[in-house]
């Protein structure tokens, strides 16, 4: 199950969160407030929820789309995106919407809705969005949609459209759209805007170029070859990767040109030549320019040598560039072959970690490593051996990054210990819990086991975010859903954990509080959950 875009909504509920009519401090350890105060009595009656079936679901969310708050409506919008079933009502309700009965935010939404869960026989319903006399992040939307769902049946209508466009994001939006459709008609009309923009130097044709490099018609090989000597270098080294893209690998030799530090100063374009040389495995003219004394292109042909396809000779040259005296392209090339199973070539920084944090070489060292996979385990002992000699918060916090980038259980055994210890500096704590959690299943054993052994609000807070990244594991959902319900959690958490039901498993908390406020005693409970289904569903 995918955990919606709301996620980023749990962090803001972090420090922010709707109890008593105000927001919480930050700091609410050692607070405490009575059920009655988390959930007040209503000074007026709250409807009854009343029980839909799934297609009166959809009517609500679209109505949700129009009224509401922002949640309610990106809430709705999302629901209406999972259910392929929805692009009909869609699809009726924009046909209902006219210039004097509309919001720029439901037409918006409603446009990208039916463009992702739609096909060509809605396209109708987004026509007359395209007009001018809508606002241009309307057409755009439009345009948007269409390009999703039927760009090859509107040619003539886009080609039209754009000339009426002033604006740029809708003229972009309606030029991919005729870029996706693939016609011959497109093509030419793409191109020829592209040899406008060759000849005028327009600024508000330059993003045909992008529109004809997307294009789908096979045709556009030969339309690139025929461009091809008018282009910059740049533009030239963008065509040579398309037509490769499309196929086309003998044309190496006018590629390498590209190459010349005498004719093309920039590193940029020298470094996409070599890129593209890669791509035709042109080995010899890759390896053949190491060291190239230019950091963009010696980070280019790092990379390129790192590919499983590049020729066992490479390493040779990666060995060359350890030994570089930059410390980008050192720190490029250890990463490589620590990816080609030479860890040997960090034995000595490993000498250096020994020495944490108390030497420059030590810190270098740690930011080295912590960029790497790949490692020996035998780091994660050197790393835990150095703990107890990072007086400074900050290195702490620098050596739990570095822990948790290793991936070794052991690792994350030493920081779980570390985040259940009451002794852990705060920060400390509430680092590792970020980053512990966001390492993967296997961590949340040890936010189970905070869990356990203290259940305040703060805690709740931190352990509770960290588990719903994994709401897919049924004793993550058993733990929320046991909480939601007990009677002996503080309230506040209680409320919380209600709130994050919703976000995370929002198909499911419909039937949950639709259950759970039948047998609910306390009032104002009761409420919550009516006015929170009236809202969302």
């Amino acid at each position: 199950m995918k955990v919606t875009f709301y996620f980023k909504s749990l962090l803001y509920a972090v420090t922010v969160f709707p109890l008593l009519g105000c927001s919480q401090p930050d700091d609410v350890v050692g607070y405490e407030a009575s059920l009655s105060e988390v959930f007040p009595a209503p000074t007026k009656v709250v409807p009854t929820y009343v029980e839909v079936d799934d297609i009166q679901l959809i009517e609500r969310y679209i109505s949700h789309v129009h009224v509401g708050t922002k949640d309610h409506h990106r809430f709705a919008v999302q629901r209406l995106l999972e259910n392929k079933g929805s692009a009909d009502r869609v699809a009726a309700e924009l046909r209902d919407l006219t210039t004097d009965r509309f919001t720029i935010g439901a037409v918006v939404s409603l446009c990208q809705v039916l463009g992702d869960v739609g096909d060509a026989k809605h396209a109708a319903a987004i026509l007359p969005f395209t007009a001018t006399i809508f606002p241009p992040i309307v057409r755009t939307a439009a345009f948007q949609a269409l390009a999703n769902i039927a760009p090859a049946d509107y040619g003539d209508l886009l080609i039209t459209a754009f000339a009426e466009q002033k604006d740029s994001s809708p003229r972009n939006a309606c030029l991919n759209a005729l870029s996706q459709g693939g016609s011959e008609q497109g093509l030419d009309f793409i191109a020829k805007l592209v040899e406008d923009w060759l000849d005028q130097g327009e600024t508000a044709l330059q993003s045909s170029w992008n529109a004809l490099l997307l294009n789908s018609n096979p045709r556009l090989q030969q339309v690139l070859t025929e461009l091809q000597p008018r282009l910059s270098p740049f533009l030239a080294l963008q065509s040579f990767g398309v037509r490769i893209s499309l196929g086309e690998r003998d044309i190496h030799d006018q590629i390498k040109v590209y190459l010349d530090a005498e004719k093309y100063k920039s590193g940029g374009t020298r470094s996409l030549a070599v890129q593209l040389l890669g791509e035709l495995q042109q080995w010899d003219l890759v390896m053949g320019l190491a060291p190239a004394n230019n950091e963009k292109l010696d980070l280019a042909i790092i990379g390129l040598l790192s590919r499983d396809d590049a020729p066992e000779s490479a390493v040779q040259i990666l060995d060359i560039y350890t030994q570089q005296e930059s410390q980008t392209l050192q720190r490029k090339s250890l990463m490589q072959m620590v990816k080609l199973g030479k860890t040997s070539y960090l034995d000595s920084y490993f000498l250096e970690l020994d020495e944490y944090p108390h030497t420059s070489g030590s810190l270098l060292a740690l930011s080295l490593l912590t960029d790497m996979q790949g490692l020996p385990e035998h780091v994660v002992d050197v790393m835990i051996r150095r703990w107890p000699y990072c007086d400074d918060v900050n290195h702490r916090l620098s050596l739990v990054r570095a822990l948790v980038r290793t991936g070794y259980p052991s690792a994350s055994d030493f920081l779980g210990e570390k985040l259940l210890n009451s002794k852990t500096d705060p920060t400390v704590t509430k680092f590792i819990s970020e980053v512990l959690g966001n390492s993967g299943p296997e961590s949340t054993q040890w936010f189970m086991k905070l869990w356990a052994q203290q259940q305040d609000f703060a805690t709740a807070r931190m352990v509770l975010l960290a588990l719903t990244r994994y709401p897919q594991m049924t004793e993550v959902q058993e733990l929320l859903v046991a909480t939601a319900q007990s009677s002996t959690v503080d309230p506040m958490t209680r409320r919380f954990v209600l709130e994050l039901l919703h976000k995370v498993y929002p198909r499911q908390t419909r039937l949950w509080f639709s259950e759970w406020r039948k047998e609910e005693s306390h009032s104002g409970v009761r409420a919550f959950y009516n006015r929170f289904l009236n809202d969302y569903y």
